[in-house]
């Protein structure tokens, strides 16, 4: 079925090179786009390539699946906190002490991790402070903040804490505890925690 189809020229080349399929199913125009795109961002000389097909796949694979491996932070709360959403500024408020309860009179109580530069990013973007500023705050209010080390120590306290509030990295969360939306946006959603 070849009616309204250029016969020859390059018409007829040029739509030949846009049908064409390469080995990774994707046509040919496509793949080469980004494959330029991945050699540029890694700084690879595009002359070199003799298995373009192979890397145009491992290209797609390695910019498809990228953003799965990302760490993104959630603000998890004990399931007795009366709260669903908060914006930035009130959570910065929290982590620095300013606010002491909930609204239902229960004491805040920050449970954090002794180590997680996840944490400690999202803490001074909060906050608008150095890591050293964020550190010397946290020891200033120790008395109100609980240090653990791992996801599950923080699932574990805030669960078990009336009041409690920590940071938890997504793939952590579990049913004991709630999470809590931030500037009305979940984990996972854009513009919800720095991460």
């Amino acid at each position: 079925f070849a009616v309204g189809l250029p016969q020859g020229g390059e018409e007829a080349r040029a739509l030949q090179r846009r049908l064409s399929i390469t080995s990774t199913g994707y046509p040919r125009h496509r793949c080469d786009k980004l494959l330029t795109r991945t050699c540029r961002r890694y700084a690879v000389p595009l002359d070199s390539m003799k298995c373009r097909p192979v890397l145009c796949l491992v290209a797609w694979v390695a910019l498809s699946l990228t953003p799965c491996f990302a760490h993104h932070m959630a603000v998890v709360v004990n399931k007795d906190v009366p709260v669903q959403n908060i914006t930035s500024a009130h959570l910065a408020k929290l982590f620095k002490g300013e606010v002491k309860k909930w609204p239902d009179g229960n004491n805040v109580l920050l449970v954090l991790h002794s180590s997680s530069p996840g944490e400690m990013a999202t803490l001074q973007h909060l906050s608008k402070m150095s890591a050293a500023e964020v550190k010397a705050m946290l020891a200033a209010h120790n008395d109100s903040a609980r240090m653990v080390s791992t996801d599950a120590d923080v699932i574990d306290a805030v669960a078990s804490t009336p009041g409690a509030i920590g940071f938890v990295e997504e793939h952590s969360i579990t049913q004991r505890v709630n999470v809590i939306r931030v500037d009305g946006k979940l984990p996972m959603e854009s513009g919800y925690l720095p991460h």
